[in-house]
């Protein structure tokens, strides 16, 4: 029995009914987005058309240029229009790119507020791509500038497969189940930004070692070390799915970095992800994730969740 044709179905009307094998699922028209809470079980989704996700600038930052970038932020959220939302994806890339390129006043902050800077960008654009990426119906957006900030998103349909996306200096690879999560059937997103401007206000950030790693550091240096320093060999990708249970993933998601720098003999390098604070700031963190693989132009990183990732290459001073 089609029970979408003959009617026999009780599916709001800002849904599609959805004819399956025995049954039929009621599913959002594109652009538009199930209610939270009135998704109780697959016959009862009630949907509301894809807006702009609200993106504040970091309490307590003086920056005119950071100021005016905001300004562009919320014109972009005032004009958006879910038909016309691959157009609003890469005006928000162009305004990511320029603001990473053209710092402005934001080079004479100092350096923990550039980190906060920093840590609002990177969550801030996370979400933003999230929740805009709910309006692509399907298929794949591509933005490449030529300073070499890049997004790569793929809207997928249900499926049993490994998932690759690719650019200049990066690639992810992932599977199925991780990128649907719990989620009901239908297209689930995935997607990739890298930004290599981010590079300059994460200068000095701090690193948070897993005990295991420090210690191995302690007990080989323990009467000469002072502290450890590091340097960014890759640019700072950002991973995120439509699903938002990130924290645990079922199976690991494995990153492959090219280097913009090339590591030196004989020191450590450390795949690490950027782990927010409750300031809003934050610090590079290894838990999680492991390397795999070291080549001299290339390191491939294993984590178990997703957030800002790079590779790192540690010095420990020593006296």
């Amino acid at each position: 029995v089609d029970e979408c044709s003959s009617g026999r179905h009780p599916c709001h009307n800002s849904t599609v009914c959805v004819n399956t094998v025995g049954s039929y699922r009621c599913r959002c028209h594109p652009g538009w987005t199930p209610l939270p809470g009135l998704r109780d079980n697959q016959n009862t989704t009630v949907c509301e058309e894809v807006s702009f996700p609200i993106w504040t600038p970091p309490p307590g930052i003086q920056s005119q240029h950071l100021s005016h970038f905001f300004e562009r932020i919320r014109d972009l959220h005032r004009r958006f229009q879910s038909a016309s939302a691959q157009d609003t994806f890469k005006d928000l890339m162009h305004e990511v790119d320029h603001l990473l390129e053209t710092p402005g006043d934001l080079e004479t902050l100092p350096r923990s507020e550039q980190h906060c800077v920093a840590a609002n960008l990177l969550f801030g654009l996370e979400d933003v791509l999230r929740g805009l990426s709910k309006a692509l119906s399907n298929g794949s957006l591509t933005f490449n500038s030529p300073a070499g900030t890049e997004l790569t998103l793929e809207v997928l349909e249900q499926g049993d497969r490994s998932i690759s996306l690719s650019q200049n200096r990066a690639k992810m690879l992932l599977n199925w189940e991780t990128v649907q999560g719990s989620a009901d059937s239908g297209p689930s997103v995935v997607g990739l930004v890298s930004t290599p401007g981010m590079g300059k206000l994460l200068a000095e950030a701090p690193l948070v070692l897993d005990p295991e790693k420090w210690e191995v550091v302690w007990e080989t240096h323990k009467d000469l070390l002072q502290e450890v320093t590091h340097v960014l060999l890759s640019d700072v990708i950002t991973a995120f799915l439509s699903n938002r249970d990130t924290q645990n993933l079922s199976s690991p998601v494995t990153f492959i970095f090219n280097h913009s720098v090339t590591p030196r003999p004989r020191k450590k390098v450390l795949c690490v992800f950027w782990e927010h604070s409750g300031n809003g700031s934050g610090h590079w963190a290894t838990t999680g994730c492991m390397m795999v693989g070291n080549r001299d132009t290339s390191t491939t990183c294993r984590c178990t969740h997703l957030s800002s990732f790079a590779v790192l290459m540690a010095h420990y001073n020593l006296q």
